[in-house]
């Protein structure tokens, strides 16, 4: 059945959410900062409601005490749970990234009764881009009882098996509003030669798939001189150079050859 894609207030979008309730939110630089703010004023009321997500690069306000009414289960725990951790309002999923689209889909353990999504604006077919987190997002969103979306001009429209459909949507809210960005990690010496060391092991036309951090950013500087390579899943800052320096063309790949597969980008604007 076709769902309403009904246009509400932050707050009118989030009362649609209930005591108790599973609720998966996008990683990342795609966090719907709105939804998630709207979550936590409503905290009392939605009491019990568990957040699901990896990483998040915003400061945690789910997890803060005043909104103890929240629990979240995460599968990238960050020291900044850590309290609500103690008081027994986080849940660690110790699950492989290649198992999470399967556990927080509908049939895994920890399906949701609600996806957010943080999306571009639907196209004229009614399309709309879950841009830079795809992730677990798109195939849990495609299988919830409920999907909320956040609707946000500034979200890069990105292409291939990324979109949604208005009609499985059942309500979205109007933001307009930076997305959360993922400076560059420091990288020091120590680092630099770990790079330079794990880059030397990497042949000419290999597929890299990299994580964040400081020595996945100084492996991805070291491959500088390397030819055809591919990246795979994670697309940070330091990519977009060595993509433009001709380094990343996915010439060699066996499969998509000429193109990246990624579900997920954490960077700044340049990205």
């Amino acid at each position: 059945m076709p769902r309403d894609f009904a246009r509400l207030s932050p707050r009118a979008a989030v009362e649609r959410l209930l005591p108790g309730m599973k609720v998966l939110v996008p990683p990342a630089c795609g966090e719907p900062v709105t939804l998630l703010a709207e979550v936590c004023a409503q905290a009392e009321r939605l009491r019990d409601l568990t957040l699901l997500g990896g990483i998040h690069l915003g400061d945690f306000p789910h997890a803060r005490p005043e909104h103890a009414a929240l629990g979240a289960a995460t599968w990238h725990m960050s020291p900044r749970l850590e309290d609500a951790r103690r008081r027994g309002r986080v849940e660690f999923v110790p699950v492989r990234y290649f198992d999470v689209v399967t556990e927080f889909a509908r049939g895994g353990h920890w399906a949701p009764d609600c996806v957010l999504v943080h999306t571009a604006p639907p196209d004229a077919g009614g399309y709309l881009s879950l841009g830079v987190a795809v992730g677990v997002s798109l195939p849990a969103a495609r299988t919830a009882p409920l999907v909320i979306a956040q609707v946000n001009p500034r979200m890069p429209r990105t292409r291939g098996n990324c979109w949604l459909h208005r009609s499985q949507v059942d309500a979205w809210v109007d933001v307009d509003e930076p997305l959360v960005e993922y400076p560059p990690p420091t990288v020091g010496e120590v680092e630099r030669a770990v790079g330079r060391h794990v880059a030397a092991l990497v042949p000419d036309g290999a597929a890299v798939q990299v994580g964040v951090g400081g020595i996945p950013q100084a492996v991805l500087e070291a491959l500088d001189g390397h030819r055809d390579l591919a990246l795979h899943s994670l697309l940070v800052d330091a990519a977009v150079g060595l993509v433009e320096r001709g380094v990343v063309t996915c010439a060699a790949k066996r499969l998509h050859r000429g193109r990246m597969d990624v579900a997920e980008a954490m960077g700044t604007r340049r990205l």
